[in-house]
C-alpha cells in the first residue's frame, strides 16, 4: 500500500502560531474551509508553500492512520484542528472484504497537534447505507468542531457527535439516504446549535 494512503501529514511549520481567526482559538482550523468557511487565514508569519513527506521539508510530524492491514477507503476527508488537537475520519475494510457489498469499519481519530501523538481512536457505528458507487466514499466528509465537540459525518448516512476527549454524545441517521447521489458532504461550518450537511441528489438538487 502506498505510504500516502496510510499516513496523516499534519502540523506543518508555522501552522500553529500563524492562524488567527475568530471566534475559533488561534491555531484552529475547525472545519473543511476553516473557521470562516472561506478557506483563508490571516497569517502573522510567512507560511511555507512547499511540503515534502520524503525529505521532511516543512513537516513537523507524521502519524499512521488506524488502518492496520486492512483496505482503506481512498476517498479521504481533511483533518481539522481544534484546541490543540487534530481530528480525522477514516474507514477500513478487512483485506478480503467485498467493498461494494459490505461496510467498512468507521473511525474518528484524535492526535496531539504539537507532536502527532495519537490521543484516542474511536470506532463508531456505521449508518444504514451501503455504498455501491465508491467514488463518493465513506470517509469523504470532513469533520467539524465547535471547540467542545467534534461532529463527524460518514458516507453510510450517519452523523456522530463526540467530545474532544472522544466520549460519544449522540448519533443521528441522515434521512433519505437512498436519494443521495454518491454521498454526503461535510458540515463545513457550524451555525449556533446546527450542523448543516450538504448532499447531491439525482437531477442536480
Amino acid at each position: 500500500m502506498p505510504p500516502w494512503k496510510r499516513i496523516l501529514l499534519a502540523a506543518m511549520t508555522c501552522l500553529m502560531p500563524s492562524i488567527s481567526v475568530r471566534p475559533a482559538v488561534a491555531g484552529d482550523w475547525p472545519g473543511y474551509r476553516g473557521a470562516t468557511g472561506m478557506g483563508v487565514i490571516q497569517a502573522k508569519a510567512k507560511l511555507p508553500l512547499r511540503w515534502d513527506a520524503k525529505t521532511g521539508e516543512n513537516v513537523l510530524w507524521k502519524a499512521p492512520l488506524p488502518l492496520g492491514d486492512g483496505a482503506p477507503d481512498h476517498n479521504q476527508g481533511s483533518p481539522i484542528v481544534s484546541n490543540g488537537r487534530v481530528f480525522v475520519t477514516s474507514c477500513v475494510w478487512a483485506a478480503d472484504a467485498n467493498r461494494k457489498a459490505t461496510q467498512p469499519e468507521h473511525h474518528l481519530t484524535c492526535y496531539r497537534l504539537a507532536d502527532g501523538k495519537q490521543l484516542w481512536d474511536r470506532v463508531v457505528k456505521p449508518g444504514p447505507w451501503t455504498i455501491s458507487d465508491l467514488r463518493g466514499g465513506y470517509a469523504a466528509p470532513t469533520p467539524a468542531s465547535d471547540g467542545k465537540h467534534v461532529y463527524a459525518a460518514f458516507g453510510s448516512s450517519i452523523l456522530h457527535a463526540l467530545t474532544l476527549d472522544g466520549k460519544p454524545t449522540w448519533s443521528q441517521v441522515i434521512p433519505d439516504q437512498g436519494g443521495w447521489f454518491r454521498g454526503t458532504g461535510p458540515p463545513n461550518s457550524l451555525l449556533k446549535n446546527l450542523a448543516p450537511l450538504q448532499g447531491n441528489q439525482p437531477g442536480g438538487q
